[in-house]
């Protein structure tokens, strides 16, 4: 789910190409994190900020998209 969070980034009042690649900086950096055993609270809640700066700009709702995704 991590990697289809920039895809969702890019949808609607869209973050900004500089912002996208904040945000999936930190999604590797929490990827190796979570690789290596460690949970990152301040990764977290550094990617939480992100999703709670795209819902304020876009406050309707968007469909959600098609992603590669297995668990």
């Amino acid at each position: 789910m991590l990697r289809a969070f920039p895809k969702y980034l890019q949808l609607g009042n869209a973050f900004s190409k500089h912002d996208i690649d904040i945000a999936e900086g930190l999604i590797n950096l929490l990827i190796t994190a979570g690789n290596e055993g460690r949970i990152d609270d301040f990764l977290c809640a550094a990617l939480c900020a992100c999703a709670v700066a795209w819902i304020q700009q876009n406050p309707d709702v968007i469909a959600p998209i098609d992603v590669d995704y297995t668990r």
